[in-house]
């Protein structure tokens, strides 16, 4: 597994690229070949935190996505709006055959 810093991000994908991903799997979604898997979201027992887990795929692109993370209501009264960023895409890379790869947006 590579772990990519956040400060990596911006320079492996531009918001563009997250942009047209979205896009892309909502119009999937739409022609229901997309789908959610059910969401885990439940209070952490301090400070009011919530962790959440979600996940779907999408069968057009072969595209499994992740999103697992923590609310912290508090965040916004010290100025940090960052409750929630981890993310993932992962795809088959044909290089690979049977292993995925993985992008962070």
């Amino acid at each position: 597994m590579i772990i990519v810093p956040e400060a990596a991000i911006a320079g492996l994908v531009t918001a563009a690229d997250c942009y047209d991903a979205v896009e892309k799997v909502f119009a999937s979604m739409a022609k229901r070949s997309a789908y959610n898997f059910p969401v885990i979201r439940e209070a952490i027992g301090h400070a009011d935190a919530l962790y959440g887990f979600k996940s779907g795929f999408d069968r057009d692109s072969l595209t499994l996505g992740l999103k697992s993370g923590g609310f912290w209501p508090g965040n916004m009264a010290r100025a940090s709006p960052t409750t929630s960023r981890p993310c993932s895409c992962s795809r088959p890379t044909p290089a690979a055959a049977g292993r995925w790869s993985a992008a962070t947006c």
